[in-house]
């Protein structure tokens, strides 16, 4: 009778270390999940961002765009106004010069726009590779 409480016991024992082995491991892969679900849950959200600023960018470009039409329109109507004096030489010297600064000032606020979406479209991508 004893050997048998004694191996009961043991079986006992060795059933509870092993429950509590089992709820160790469960506890281990809830805490495994609970990091997996963080995890997504931040990429979705860099995810989002990335087409977020993605399409800002796409904004901004056909802004530039829009704005770069003007502008050519513009300068062609006033290369055409400054043709249109030549051709009656009504225009002085001072006036053509002030036309073409005025188109070279024009010119530089485009060169700057393409720089900066230039470097905010390699921010972008630099960003995508990152969350990848």
């Amino acid at each position: 009778l004893q050997k048998e409480r004694d191996q009961y016991w043991a079986g006992y024992t060795e059933l509870s270390n092993e429950r509590e082995k089992l709820l160790n491991d469960h506890k281990t892969v809830q805490n495994e999940r609970d990091r997996y679900v963080a995890g997504y849950a931040e990429l979705s959200t860099k995810h989002e961002d990335v087409m977020r600023m993605a399409r800002e960018w796409e904004q901004l470009v056909s802004q530039t765009r829009s704005q770069q039409e003007q502008l050519n329109l513009e300068v062609t109507a006033l290369r055409a106004e400054l043709d249109r004096r030549g051709a009656g030489a009504e225009l002085s010297e001072g006036a053509r010069l002030q036309a073409e600064a005025e188109l070279a000032r024009e010119r530089d606020v485009l060169a700057r726009e393409r720089e900066t979406l230039a470097r905010e479209r390699e921010a972008l991508l630099q960003e995508r590779e990152q969350t990848a």
